[in-house]
């Protein structure tokens, strides 16, 4: 098993730690959420209702300088 500094590393593209709310789509459900992590590629988010695997999201966020983003996968 890798170690979490060695994970970091083998990352293409660093995550930058932030702390922003937003909004979760799934399905029928809208859930209020966290941003944890951040790259131009993906998103760490804390979310306190479980979501079924393969489920397709849509995350609404908007960064602190007001600039709408939205991830979809």
């Amino acid at each position: 098993m890798l170690t979490d500094r060695r994970q970091r590393n083998l990352r293409r593209h660093p995550r930058t730690r932030v702390n922003w709310p937003a909004i979760l789509e799934a399905g029928t459900r809208v859930l209020q959420v966290e941003i944890l992590k951040l790259n131009p590629w993906g998103a760490k988010v804390r979310v306190e209702d479980r979501l079924l695997e393969g489920t397709i999201a849509r995350l609404h966020l908007t960064p602190p300088r007001g600039r709408l983003v939205e991830i979809q996968d």
